[in-house]
């Protein structure tokens, strides 16, 4: 199996990657010219890596030639950002995939596999558990380009016949993320308590989150890529809720240590509550998640200490 990773170096990608090498798919990774292909260290002897910018580039055919499956990793913006410029996020990522999904058309991929975003694509929940149906109302134009994206997948879809999947993943977290990008609070209070610096949190600390160990999401996209069903959507977390206050609880068992606290102002791309549920994916592929959440925080602490990964 021939498989292209754009995006294939950031933290979800590298762990997709080794899987891929692992199962031994012929493995090329698109990234931009200056990636930092650190996270690649134990499959880079075994992976092609293709350099070039996504945001620019007019066609994709040179990269997607003779590929079986693709996976669509890349975006250019976080939640964070996205907001600050509307106009370059939408150009940067839904045009760019437009003309992927051309080359896709053009050089007859065999699949394409979306990562979207089950924390932003949905907005503000009204029931319980959000399923693949709940209606989709985001509030930060990060949501809204995968919303987006997610669309033009389904007409290319109807118009070519292009089989793909839609991931909607909720907060993947796990050794490989990085303590100094602006995503993942995860990473972000773990590091403020290995460096014993106070945790800066928006609001009241009662907005919930659906965190997902990165083992747990590598194995559910290999059971949706494999799946030959009906449905071309799913829903990808943990199916549990967690407040921010618990999860610095869960942190503070896990550092054996008490952490400072310090509140700052809400953030206007914020929901409330963001829980996923993951029936679908459960139900149609017998897939579940096995790592609970202080288990998987354990083992991020654990490795990063090991390797000196935050100083």
């Amino acid at each position: 199996m021939k498989c292209l990773i754009l995006g294939g170096a950031g933290f979800l990608g590298s762990y997709l990657c080794e899987y891929l090498v692992s199962i031994k798919s012929d493995v090329y990774i698109y990234e931009s010219p200056n990636a930092d292909i650190t996270r690649l260290y134990n499959v880079k002897d075994h992976v092609n890596i293709i350099r070039g910018n996504f945001k620019t580039e007019n066609d994709f055919c040179y990269v997607l030639e003779g590929m079986d499956i693709v996976y669509h990793l890349i975006c250019t913006s976080v939640p964070k950002t996205s907001n600050e410029n509307i106009i370059m996020d939408l150009e940067d990522n839904v045009c760019a995939t437009l003309r992927l999904l051309d080359g896709c058309i053009k050089c007859h991929i065999g699949k394409f596999i979306f990562f979207s975003s089950g924390g932003t694509v949905y907005g503000n929940m009204i029931y319980d558990k959000i399923n693949e149906d709940h209606p989709t109302n985001p509030i930060s134009a990060y949501g809204v380009q995968k919303l987006a994206i997610e669309k033009y997948i389904q007409l290319y879809s109807h118009l070519y016949q292009l089989d793909y999947r839609i991931l909607r993943i909720s907060n993947p977290y796990g050794p490989r993320q990085s303590p100094f990008r602006a995503q993942g609070v995860i990473p972000s209070f773990l590091t403020s308590a290995i460096t014993e610096r106070s945790l800066e949190i928006w609001g009241t600390g009662q907005v919930i989150r659906d965190y997902i160990y990165i083992d747990d999401v590598i194995s559910g996209i290999n059971a949706v890529v494999n799946y030959c069903g009906d449905y071309k959507l799913f829903n990808l977390g943990s199916g549990n809720g967690l407040s921010i206050l618990a999860l610095i609880e869960v942190i503070s068992t896990v550092v054996k240590k008490k952490l400072d606290v310090i509140h700052i102002s809400g953030q206007k791309q914020d929901v409330v509550s963001n829980v996923l549920d993951i029936s679908r994916i459960c139900n149609e592929t017998k897939w579940m998640p096995m790592t609970g959440i202080t288990t998987g925080i354990e083992y991020m602490f654990n490795t990063w200490k090991a390797t000196n990964f935050v100083d």
